[in-house]
C-alpha cells in the first residue's frame, strides 16, 4: 500500500478493487488504445507502460483516473466522492506526486503481468476447445423436415 500526504489531506492507493476498474474502463471507452504489443522475430512481446505514456493516453482525463485510484484516509471507498476528489487531484498534486501515483499504480497493480495471464488463459481456452472439436463450424440452421416426418405429442392422426 502506498500512502500520500498532500496538504491536510491523506491519501492511499492499493491493488485496484472490481469497483475502481469498472470506473476505469468507463473512463477509458472512448480513449483510443495503441497496441500493447508488438512483433519482434515472429513472437510477441509486450510493450512497456510508463508514467508518460499513461499521461498522454489519459490526458485531460489524468486527475479522474488518479482519483478512481486513490482512497481518502477514513472514507470507504464506496462512499468516495469522485467529482470533488477529481478537483483536489486537479488543484492540489504536483507534477511530482502525479508521477508518483502513476509509478505506484503499476506497483500495486502489475497490468503487464496480468495482461500476459489472460492472454495465456485464452490461448489455452482455444487450444482447449480446438482439441475437443467445440470450434467446429455448425449449421447456421437446422435442416428443414417435412410436416409427414415429424409427430409432436399434440399431433393427431388423420
Amino acid at each position: 500500500m502506498f500512502t500520500y500526504e498532500i496538504g491536510d489531506k491523506k491519501y492511499y492507493q492499493k491493488k485496484l478493487v472490481l469497483g475502481q476498474i469498472a470506473q476505469l474502463m468507463a473512463l477509458l471507452k472512448d480513449t483510443k488504445i495503441p497496441s500493447l504489443f508488438s512483433l519482434s522475430g515472429g513472437e510477441e512481446k509486450m510493450l512497456s507502460l510508463n508514467y508518460e505514456a499513461v499521461a498522454a493516453l489519459l490526458g485531460y482525463n489524468l486527475p479522474r483516473a488518479i482519483a478512481i485510484v486513490l482512497i481518502e484516509d477514513a472514507m470507504p471507498l464506496e462512499d468516495k466522492d469522485l467529482d470533488r476528489l477529481t478537483g483536489d487531484v486537479a488543484f492540489s498534486f504536483d507534477a511530482e506526486t502525479t508521477m508518483q501515483v502513476a509509478e505506484d499504480f503499476f506497483a500495486c497493480n502489475p497490468i503487464a503481468s496480468l495482461l500476459e495471464r489472460y492472454i495465456g488463459m485464452m490461448k489455452n481456452l482455444k487450444a482447449s476447445m480446438m482439441k475437443t472439436g467445440s470450434l467446429a463450424s455448425a449449421p447456421s440452421s437446422p435442416e428443414e423436415t417435412s410436416l409427414s416426418a415429424t409427430r409432436s405429442s399434440g399431433d393427431t392422426l388423420q
